[in-house]
């Protein structure tokens, strides 16, 4: 009988204790406590409380070919042009020549694959494709490379421009 009398006071003294803290400074739900006065008061809570301060940033990214078909990537670069200038620059760092960066080729806040592969006259091909995850963008840019009727496609890049998040 003591054991079981102990056993209550001891859960309902856990109880009592677990009211008493759920609320934030002593508030009801949806309330917080106002500061700046000697009194003890609560306030509803304002919109965006707690939230992070910030913004996201889109990132570009670019595609550019020589004339030579040498490749040139870019990625989070803070504008289109940018992005461009960025993959003209690197196409011709590995030897491109009359480099081209075509904004059908430009990318924000997603991820570019190429794929290589070798179209019915020998030739190797590319396969550009763009997609919001990289996993994604390099299934599709295979897949789109072999319905092509190319043989022998292989990775050749990918490249992602993820949005950023800048804190205020």
């Amino acid at each position: 009988m003591k054991i079981r009398v102990k056993k209550w006071i001891l859960s309902a003294s856990l109880l009592l204790v677990s009211a008493l803290v759920h609320a934030e400074g002593g508030c009801p739900a949806g309330m917080i406590p106002h500061s700046g006065t000697d009194v003890s008061s609560c306030g509803p809570i304002p919109p965006g409380y707690g939230k992070p301060q910030g913004h996201w940033v889109t990132q570009w990214g670019a595609f550019a070919q020589g004339s030579d078909g040498t490749a040139g990537l870019s990625s989070n670069q803070s504008s289109r042009e940018a992005a461009k200038q960025a993959a003209i620059n690197n196409c011709e760092a590995r030897g491109g020549k009359q480099c081209v960066a075509d904004d059908v080729y430009t990318y924000h806040n997603t991820c570019i694959a190429i794929v290589n592969g070798r179209d019915s006259s020998g030739q190797d091909r590319g396969t550009v494709y763009m997609a919001p995850k990289l996993k994604e963008a390099v299934q599709s840019a295979m897949k789109a490379c072999k319905s092509s009727g190319k043989t022998d496609c292989k990775l050749f890049r990918v490249e992602c421009s993820p949005a950023k998040w800048i804190s205020d």
